[in-house]
C-alpha cells in the first residue's frame, strides 16, 4: 500500500523469493522441507532477525525450496537496528526519496535479512556479487485474528501443497 507506514506496530506476512525462483534452499520430500546448506543459512538468518532489531518478534515461518514465508511482529516502541542508520531527513520528511528507509521499518528488516543471507551464501560458495534473492518482496498487513489464523495455517501447510504450488518448477512432472 503506497501510503501505509510500514514502521507501524503490527503483524506482517512476508514472502521473499530466490533469484529466478531457483530451488536452491532445499527440497520437499514426503511433505517436509529438507533444507540445503543455503536453506540452512536462510533459516539461521531469519531466526536472527530479533537479535538485530530490538523488539521485533517472529511468528510462524517456512523456508521452501525457492521462497520463504514468514510473519514478523513490529513493536510499538522505536527500534534500533544495524543496517540503516537513523538520518534526520528520514524522521522529518515523510515524503522521503524512493528507497530511503527508517530504522525498524519492514523494508529495512527484509533488506537486512536478504543482505545477510547473500553475504553468507557468497562466502560459502566462494563467490562475490552473486544474487540470491529476486528484487523486492511481497508483504501483507495482518488485519485481524482471522487473517492471522489463516496465514499461520497457510505457512504451516505450505510444504504439504508444494507438489501443486505454482512456484514449484517441478509441478506436474
Amino acid at each position: 500500500m503506497r501510503t501505509y507506514d510500514y514502521a507501524t506496530a503490527g503483524i506482517y506476512f512476508v514472502t521473499v523469493c530466490t533469484h529466478g525462483k531457483r530451488c536452491v534452499l532445499g527440497r520437499v520430500t514426503n511433505d517436509r522441507v529438507v533444507l540445503s546448506r543455503i536453506g540452512a543459512i536462510v533459516d539461521e538468518c531469519w531466526r536472527a532477525i530479533p537479535e538485530h532489531f530490538a523488539g521485533v518478534e517472529l511468528h510462524e515461518f517456512v523456508v521452501m525450496p525457492n521462497h520463504l514465508h514468514g510473519l514478523i511482529i513490529l513493536p510499538e516502541a522505536p527500534r534500533a537496528q544495524h543496517a540503516v542508520p537513523l538520518r534526520n531527513k528520514d524522521v522529518l520528511a515523510p515524503e522521503r526519496s524512493f528507497g530511503a528507509m527508517r530504522p525498524g521499518e519492514l523494508s529495512a528488516i527484509v533488506r537486512s535479512f536478504k543482505s545477510a543471507c547473500t553475504k553468507r551464501v557468497n562466502r560459502l560458495r566462494r563467490t562475490s556479487g552473486r544474487t540470491l534473492w529476486q528484487r523486492g518482496y511481497y508483504e501483507h498487513v495482518v488485519r485481524d485474528a482471522d487473517d492471522l489464523e489463516q496465514l499461520q495455517r497457510y505457512i504451516i501447510e505450505n510444504p504439504l501443497s508444494w507438489v501443486l504450488n505454482r512456484e514449484n518448477p517441478l509441478r506436474g512432472k
